[in-house]
């Protein structure tokens, strides 16, 4: 099997590529059979550049050194080609995805790379948004403008960290906060309007929220989580609910669903934002379907 080590120098505090290195080098250099190969990412895109030029048919292990943007561009990229394994190695600020598996919990940056490299792989589902794939969750309503916005405040000189968060969130506060769109699951309209609306193959999201408190990344099913329309003034307490998976609190605004595919149609001109790992599209109607079995998934070896 290839090693093909992918590391974004733009994820976390500082650059993980050196001290990747260092640890691949000390693995492998007394393995001198073994194929690796560790490389720095330059654009948004280029995982999945480096993936395509490097799948030569051979069984081929990928790792995702960064955080969950890069681990969604790695699970685009191997979704549809079995012989790609994906590994993810937690190095930004948001990993996400990976709290489900208690396999990472308690792993040091030494100790953690040469588990996923001994590591074995399992069948995992993928979630298909239109034509892009994610792992971990998609969303739309308030919670995917404040993130598109923030992304768009983060390149202000003057505003950055928490502050860009802040800014998005007041800003969208600002703005009219219900969905009237039409949303289908499994063909059944859910009526009203919508604040949040979520879709999760995994648990946790954007650093820390936990909805779906019991879903898992291999059942073949979606945990749609839904917060009907609410005064602004009501948000703030649903939130923490809903960030809790405190979902039996606000049974009378919110509600789980499972199931396999979710349809989100907006006015005809009035496209908007879906998050998908941390990633943002535009469209005026969005398909979120699940994929079983879609991604050979590394687990760090015991």
């Amino acid at each position: 099997m290839d090693h093909l080590f992918i590391v974004n120098p733009a994820a976390g505090r500082e650059n993980a590529a050196p001290a990747v290195r260092a640890m691949v080098s000390a693995y492998f250099g007394p393995r001198p059979g073994e194929k690796y190969e560790v490389v720095e990412t330059a654009r948004p895109g280029h995982a999945a550049e480096i993936i395509r030029e490097r799948d030569s048919g051979r069984d081929l292990r990928v790792y995702s050194c960064g955080g969950d943007g890069t681990l969604n561009e790695v699970v685009g990229a191997a979704v549809g080609r079995p012989n790609v394994e994906a590994a993810c190695y937690p190095c930004g600020t948001g990993n996400d995805f990976i709290r489900i598996f208690p396999e990472y919990a308690s792993k040091s940056a030494p100790e953690l790379l040469p588990r996923l490299i001994e590591g074995r792989s399992r069948p995992i589902d993928a979630i298909k948004i239109n034509d892009r794939y994610a792992v971990n969750m998609s969303c739309a309503g308030l919670d995917a403008n404040v993130g598109a916005d923030m992304v768009r405040f983060k390149r202000k000189p003057v505003i950055g960290g928490n502050m860009s968060y802040i800014s998005a969130l007041i800003v969208n506060m600002v703005k009219k906060v219900k969905m009237s769109h039409r949303v289908e699951i499994d063909g059944i309209v859910q009526p009203g309007t919508h604040i949040l609306i979520s879709a999760l193959n995994g648990q946790y999201y954007g650093g820390g929220f936990h909805p779906a408190l019991n879903s898992r990344p291999d059942d073949g099913l979606l945990d749609f989580v839904l917060v009907k329309g609410v005064s602004r003034l009501r948000i703030p307490l649903l939130i923490g609910h809903y960030a809790k998976g405190e979902l039996e609190k606000i049974a009378r605004y919110a509600s789980l669903v499972r199931g396999k595919k979710m349809t989100i149609q907006a006015e005809a001109g009035r496209p908007f934002a879906v998050n998908y790992d941390g990633e943002t599209l535009y469209a005026e109607r969005v398909e979120i379907e699940i994929i079983p079995n879609a991604l050979r998934f590394v687990l760090p070896g015991k």
